[in-house]
């Protein structure tokens, strides 16, 4: 798999896109030193992976972490990597959901493994490590493994992710969940995401409405009539 890189980072700049484009998995590299240009570079051309700094210029309006969840918003599954001098970023960079964090001063074997790692787990369709979601919760980050994940429910401003073992609690949104997610999972509602491959079977509830049954977990979900109109094939392949 061959991918294209945004660099950002007013400091190692040259260093780092030398490294990255003499890299045969790299088909292009954009060169950016502050955000406004990231985000920019973004909007106008096609890009799957981005090194960002944390710290960027005192004049700019803009940290790696600012400028990261701007392009998430802009490229949903984008790989994020964060460059940095320091380590106390790190909790705080969980927040933009990276794929790594490394620490200057930069190891050429360091960038030169994760963009084979990518590579070989073809993580542009799933942008974390070793099938797991990263989620910041309080002062804890906390992974969860996609197989173990059953369904996800929206009450209020908290999302309750139901895995096999326990429930978590967290403020994300069900969008910014979805963009964690793999295709295996799906809102059915507008209070649901649902791991189609723990689901065991659909009830027509005669309205406008489905009720999901899970394997082996007495949680239920509900299915709208939209939302089964759009995605019952993706039921019916599973």
């Amino acid at each position: 798999m061959m991918f294209s890189v945004l660099i950002l980072d007013n400091d190692t700049l040259r260093f780092l896109e030398k490294l990255i484009s003499g890299n045969p998995m790299v088909i292009r590299t954009l060169t950016v030193s502050n955000g406004k240009e990231a985000i920019m570079a973004a909007e106008n051309t096609k890009i799957d992976v981005a090194f960002l700094n944390i710290e960027l210029d005192r004049n700019d309006s803009y940290n790696g972490i600012t400028v990261a969840k701007s392009l998430r918003a802009i490229v949903p599954k984008l790989i994020i990597i964060f460059v940095s001098a320091y380590t106390h970023y790190a909790l705080d960079s969980f927040s933009a959901h990276p794929y790594d964090y490394i620490v200057k001063p930069i190891n050429n074997d360091k960038v030169t493994n994760v963009l084979t790692e990518i590579a070989n787990n073809q993580a542009i369709s799933v942008p974390f490590k070793n099938n797991k979601m990263v989620l910041k919760i309080g002062y804890n980050i906390v992974y969860l493994d996609f197989n173990k994940i059953i369904v996800i429910e929206k009450i209020g401003k908290k999302a309750f992710i139901h895995t096999q073992n326990e429930i978590i609690t967290c403020n994300y949104g069900l969008w910014e969940l979805q963009l964690l997610l793999p295709n295996n999972f799906v809102k059915t509602h507008k209070s649901y995401i649902v791991n189609i491959n723990k689901v065991k079977c659909i009830e027509h509830l005669g309205n406008t409405s489905f009720i999901i049954y899970f394997n082996e977990y007495e949680k239920n979900a509900y299915l709208s009539r939209y939302e089964y109109e759009n995605k019952k094939h993706l039921f019916m392949n599973n």
